[in-house]
């Protein structure tokens, strides 16, 4: 069409040579980057964009730059789901493309996808006596622990297994045991409990009777940490605040793509969740029309009756729907659409379904 208009304009003009060649060599090479359009016989499979033709240098953009059939080529690189927000994702989980979904990281060496706390960069502390509590120096970044290194620090002799943060100490020896700078009957934290009695006599929140809280100590001394008071989080791989119920972990708080909510009934695309609550015309992802997780495919619109009303109590217009027969989701039918006022009802053919 546009060659078709240069013609007519060319044969009721007067041109020179020069200015014809000009003209017809613009209709052809409508971007100007030197490279005629497909549909005139060239190569330039977009010849609006002057950064696209045979000779531009393909990046990561999701086009085909270079016109050679394909995207992105020389740019695809793995990916690796990061579930647990540290930096690191689990190699087992990759994805090859020029763009991350989300929560992909090009960084596949986590060896606990679900603990943030365990990555390449755990910091590992030297623990001579085995006794799971290191000192200062030497230390080490790994994920998995190496040979006679702990995670916790804070060992005050670790040429001796008995002594470290936690452990039993007598009343009637003269010895630190558990690392909190008292021992035998001195209450240094002031909450009523001997030192010898107490796992932390640095914390009046700290020893045997008290209440358990969420704050990774062992409030009671009882050898077990944040024991009743964690709670369930579920992962929510396409961020829609929704968690999967099958995938769960108990934590004090939320770690980073972990939620509260585990109703979400397809954690894969982010359009499907409880809250959803618009109408679509194709299916989700997951090959379903239930958006909004209520095990229903709800339509948008039923059957109408070729009538308009206006609601006297709402104010709006009712009636608004599909001659028969009603389409099923995703199919095309004949709808009648109602103005504001009911003044103007139209009938609009092949509309699709929308459903939820």
């Amino acid at each position: 069409m546009r060659f078709a208009s240069l013609v007519l304009l060319l044969t009721s003009c007067l041109t020179t040579r020069e200015e014809y060649d000009a003209l017809v060599l613009r209709a052809l090479d409508g971007d100007g980057d030197g490279f005629f359009a497909l549909e005139h016989d060239g190569s330039d499979c977009d010849d609006e964009d002057p950064a696209v033709n045979p000779d531009a240098e393909e990046v990561c953009d999701l086009q085909d730059n270079d016109c050679d059939g394909q995207q992105d080529e020389g740019f695809t690189v793995l990916w690796y789901l990061d579930a647990d927000g540290d930096g690191y994702g689990d190699p087992a989980s990759p994805f090859e493309g020029c763009t991350p979904p989300a929560r992909y990281v090009n960084r596949g060496e986590d060896c606990d996808d679900a603990d943030p706390n365990l990555n390449p960069g755990t910091l590992w502390y030297y623990d001579y006596d085995r006794d799971g509590y290191g000192i200062e120096t030497p230390r080490q970044y790994a994920c998995e622990p190496p040979e006679g290194y702990a995670r916790l620090l804070g060992d005050c002799d670790d040429y001796d297994e008995a002594t470290h943060p936690g452990a039993d100490e007598p009343c009637d020896e003269a010895v630190d045991y558990n690392c909190d700078g008292e021992v035998g009957y001195s209450d240094g934290d002031g909450d009523g409990v001997p030192a010898c009695e107490d796992c932390d006599d640095t914390r009046d929140d700290v020893g045997p009777g008290a209440a358990e809280l969420c704050d990774a100590l062992d409030n009671d001394c009882d050898r077990d940490v944040d024991e009743g008071a964690k709670r369930s989080f579920y992962r929510d791989l396409d961020g829609d605040d929704y968690g999967d119920a099958l995938t769960s972990q108990q934590a004090c708080e939320a770690p980073i793509g972990w939620v509260d909510d585990d109703s979400d009934c397809d954690d894969t695309d982010a359009l499907v969740s409880p809250g959803q609550e618009e109408y679509f015309e194709e299916q989700s992802d997951g090959g379903s029309w239930d958006y909004n997780c209520d095990g229903f495919n709800e339509k948008r619109y039923g059957e109408q009756d070729e009538v308009c009303e206006l609601n006297t109590t709402t104010g709006a217009c009712d009636g608004e729907g599909y001659y028969l027969p009603v389409p099923a989701c995703g199919k095309p039918g004949n709808l009648l659409s109602c103005g504001d006022d009911c003044s103007s009802p139209s009938g609009i053919t092949d509309v699709i379904q929308p459903c939820r």
